[in-house]
Formats: structure tokens, C-alpha cells, sequence
């Protein structure tokens, strides 16, 4: 239960640092456009842009290795991704909720899931 629990605060960590180093990229690429010199602003490109939305949500991701390819299953809505590497498949993972939630929230923002190992006789 220590280890499952641990791979959990892991796993969260790891999507937080990607996330993190994504909108730090995005922002650098931003910070370095420069509209060329011959193009005339229209109305409309000097308008500022209408602030995205910034609401997020807590889920609870396993990751597994299958083959050669690390899988992520997002345990609250079913969500399935893959990667060539634990940081890939999280990436990956992270796009695929983004595209799920594109047009509805989730009932609940942060869902409380418990997760525990038990055995199973065979």
C-alpha cells in the first residue's frame, strides 16, 4: 500500500513538472514572436486575446509497461494513452484529457478514488 501510494505521489509529480515545463515553452515561443515589419496590424489582431480558461483538475493515473510501450490509464473517466517512455505516456496522457474534457466538465472536480492492493487466491 506504501508503494502504490508512493508511485502515486510520483506520478503526480511528474505530470506537474510537465505541465510546467509546457506552458514554460509556451510562453517562450510567444515572447519571442515579432509581427514582421511590412504587415499592417488589422482591428482585430491588436485586440487582446480572451484569457483561456484556467480550471484543472486532479485525477489518478497507473502507469503501466506493456512490451516496449508504457501505458496510462487515467482511473476516473477510463482514459487510455501510450509512450515510448514513463514521461511520453503522461504526455500523451495529458493530451487525451484535454481533448475528453474539450467540451464538458467533470461532475466533480476533484473526485476522492482510493486506491488499495489486495490478493486474490488462485
Amino acid at each position: 500500500m506504501y508503494l502504490f501510494n508512493f508511485l502515486r505521489l510520483v506520478i503526480l509529480k511528474v505530470v506537474s513538472e510537465i505541465s510546467k515545463q509546457s506552458k514554460d515553452k509556451e510562453y517562450q515561443k510567444g515572447k519571442n514572436k515579432e509581427p514582421s515589419p511590412r504587415v499592417k496590424k488589422t482591428e482585430s489582431q491588436t485586440k487582446l486575446p480572451k484569457e483561456k480558461d484556467t480550471t484543472s483538475i486532479k485525477v489518478t493515473v497507473v502507469v503501466q509497461k506493456e512490451d516496449n510501450w508504457y501505458v496510462a490509464k487515467c482511473i476516473e473517466n477510463n482514459v487510455v494513452s501510450q509512450g515510448k517512455s514513463i514521461e511520453e505516456s503522461l504526455e500523451n496522457l495529458k493530451e487525451a484529457l484535454e481533448l475528453y474534457y474539450e467540451d464538458t466538465m467533470p461532475e466533480e472536480k476533484n473526485p476522492v478514488t482510493l486506491i488499495t492492493i489486495m490478493e486474490v487466491p488462485l
